[in-house]
């Protein structure tokens, strides 16, 4: 007996340590480096530009970026590390931090102005960051771990020390330029920017950003029928070629979990996978009014589930050109315009009736009847041109015509005249001319934009 009861303890010591062992390299396996960026390259200003006393930047990290460095969907970030490889080694005037995560769809900021709301990213740290090693990943251990959701990743850093130290310089890595800054920053040594309501960003960047480590848990296994959420678009009316975002609250965010958007240009009546839209966000572009859904698919158990549609309406390609004004209200203005029948008069200070119209900036007559012109004419044309001020400066003109009615002045052959570089008689001065319609212009209505500017 006593044989038998020390080889049975002996047994279930084993086993239990046996047991200990698994557990404990399960919990090793579950933990997953991912690294976006690489090489030795650097940059002084992202994450923070160490030589200014308070900065603010945001960086975005795309999808494709997350799962080629190895990240789950639905899996904690419970560290963030940048590289840092030398400089600005009086530590201790740049190391109070506040850093943000968030899930976003967008693939770009819109511009300097862009940022993306403090409100719909977590703070994840927050106070004194380690001190640096040269040539060494900072890690940051975050106090509340983030759930990356699948889509691209914002990372933003809030520098709050009022001095500083010339200058770090952070390893970095370039890529394809895209529509937009994916790294912005603003850096003063006077203006402590708020998360909640940056200013204008004074460096910004469409290639270059910090490289990056997250150390992320995996998440736990989808099973069953996954949660269909809820799907929303950026914007009701979307201009052809403009992209918007496509995004799902709601939604299962585990490993095991796909996702696929799909778009009906026939009211749902059919829809059709978009090819790439394969996160739980998207950016898209359409050309017809369209609806979207996401369906969501757990690949442990085979089952979907897919959201409700959005629809985005078209918007009318007259709606749709890009903004262009004058940065100043001084000098140059147009007094009339003349083309084919259209004859149209102002004088300095007119606020023209249109949406957006900016006295002495820009004049929008687009809800005046306008003139016909024919494929194939000769159209003449004529300009009257002069100043509001009390100096004749040198200037150039062009008046561009949206041939193919795209929503575009940018295409061949839309530049129909373009006045050389010079000064003209002050007050004012005609110039005039002619140009021929091409014979491939579409039929109908279609925009026309006269530019005056004090530029070669």
């Amino acid at each position: 007996m006593k044989q038998t009861n020390y080889n049975t303890r002996t047994i279930t010591r084993w086993l239990l340590s046996l047991a200990m062992m698994v557990l404990s390299l399960n919990l090793s396996l579950a933990q997953t480096t991912v690294t976006i960026g690489s090489g030795t390259t650097t940059s002084s200003f992202y994450p923070i530009y160490t030589c200014y006393g308070y900065n603010y930047s945001q960086q975005i990290y795309t999808s494709a970026e997350m799962i080629a460095g190895g990240a789950i969907p639905g899996g904690q970030i419970t560290q963030v590390k940048f590289f840092y490889n030398s400089g600005g080694t009086s530590f201790a005037l740049w190391n109070n931090w506040q850093v943000y995560l968030g899930n976003t769809a967008l693939g770009n900021f819109t511009g300097t102005t862009g940022w993306i709301s403090s409100a719909s990213m977590t703070s994840v740290f927050n106070g004194n960051i380690p001190t640096p090693v040269a040539g060494t990943w900072l890690t940051l251990n975050l106090t509340t771990p983030f759930t990356w959701t699948g889509g691209n990743l914002v990372v933003a850093v809030d520098e709050n020390t009022p001095s500083y130290s010339c200058t770090a310089a952070w390893r970095s890595f370039t890529t394809t330029a895209a529509a937009g800054p994916r790294s912005i920053l603003y850096y003063s040594d006077v203006t402590n920017p708020s998360p909640a309501a940056p200013p204008t960003a004074n460096n910004s960047n469409t290639t270059t950003r910090s490289q990056l480590q997250l150390t992320m848990t995996g998440g736990a296994a989808c099973s069953g029928a996954p949660n269909a959420g809820t799907a929303s678009a950026s914007v009701g009316t979307a201009c052809a070629g403009t992209a918007f975002n496509l995004s799902a609250t709601g939604i299962t965010s585990a490993s095991g979990m796909s996702y696929q958007w799909q778009v009906s240009t026939n009211g749902g009546s059919t829809w059709t996978n978009i090819p790439g839209a394969t996160t739980s966000s998207a950016s898209v572009t359409q050309s017809v009014a369209s609806s979207y859904q996401l369906v969501s698919t757990c690949t442990n158990s085979g089952q979907s589930a897919t959201s409700n549609a959005v629809a985005v309406a078209q918007n009318p390609f007259l709606n749709c050109y890009p903004a262009s004004n004058a940065t100043s209200t001084a000098d140059e203005e147009i007094f009339n315009v003349t083309v084919g029948n259209i004859n149209q008069s102002s004088v300095c200070g007119t606020l023209a009736p249109g949406a957006g119209s900016i006295a002495n900036q820009y004049s929008n007559y687009k809800g005046v009847a306008g003139g016909i012109i024919y494929k194939g004419n000769t159209e003449p044309f004529s300009l009257t041109l002069g100043y509001c001020g009390t100096t004749a400066y040198s200037n150039m003109a062009a008046i561009y015509i949206d041939y193919n009615q795209n929503g575009s002045f940018t295409d061949a052959g839309e530049a129909v005249y373009t006045k050389p570089y010079g000064a003209l008689t002050f007050p004012s001065q005609v110039v005039s001319g002619t140009f021929v319609v091409p014979a491939t212009a579409a039929t109908g209505i279609t925009g026309m934009r006269i530019v005056y500017v004090e530029s070669s």
